[in-house]
């Protein structure tokens, strides 16, 4: 696909930004079932009392690639071109899926009414669901939570190159300060949760959200936006 993508890029550049949001979308299609490939790969890889050990580090060498990622971005648009860039970044993402090659993947049984099965379990799991009030609140707050995220990230480079008028630099380097910050936010964690109870820190980071969210809407400068964006 991401190919394609690039042949179309190549070949026809009237047509690169539906190029480039097809890519955007397969790409998107592909993170749920990496992240639950990569969860299965920690439990089979990592012995019991290092899993959550093994998890973290993932977690965090994710946050630094958010950090690091959009800096090289930058220097490598400004040297090599964005249609090399984007090859660099395919060739990347080939390379990764060459690294799964020879993890374990560990025994697979299938019966004819595994299928079955499964989807009974699913709605099991799903009545269950629906029936526990705290859940099903718990459930809305983060999805609540990650459709106001997605919304932002979606109009963060329209706002920051568009409305403002900054260089395509100042929204790699704003998407660096806020993958630096996830990754000091989740080092944070393990001392906060030792001082105060997960509720205070669950309430105090709802309520810093939903004050960045209103910061972003009426931020009448690129300086002022970067500050509720950062937070966020």
């Amino acid at each position: 696909m991401l190919v394609l993508v690039l042949t179309v890029c190549a070949t026809l550049p009237s047509a690169t930004v539906p190029a480039l949001m097809a890519g955007a979308v397969f790409m998107s299609l592909l993170m749920a079932p990496i992240r639950l490939s990569v969860e299965k790969a920690v439990l089979l890889l990592a012995k019991k009392e290092k899993v959550a050990r093994t998890q973290s580090l993932v977690q965090n060498m994710e946050l630094l690639a958010m950090a690091v990622g959009p800096a090289l971005a930058v220097l490598g648009s400004a040297y090599i071109g964005k249609l090399w860039l984007l090859c660099v970044a395919a060739a990347l993402c080939a390379v990764a899926a060459l690294c799964w090659l020879p993890l374990p993947r560990g025994e697979r049984q299938l019966n004819p009414g595994s299928v079955a099965k499964t989807v009974g379990e699913l709605r099991l799991g799903w009545s269950l669901l629906i029936h526990n009030r705290p859940v099903v609140l718990l459930v809305s707050i983060n999805f609540s939570i990650n459709l106001a995220f997605a919304t932002a990230l979606s109009v963060n480079a329209a706002v920051v190159t568009d409305i403002f008028k900054a260089p395509e630099s100042s929204f790699a380097l704003l998407n660096t300060l806020v993958g630096v910050t996830g990754l000091l936010n989740l080092m944070l964690v393990p001392t906060l949760l030792k001082r105060f109870e997960v509720k205070a820190l669950g309430v105090f980071g709802f309520v810093l959200l939903s004050t960045s969210l209103l910061g972003l809407a009426a931020a009448p400068s690129f300086v002022l936006y970067t500050v509720p964006t950062w937070q966020r």
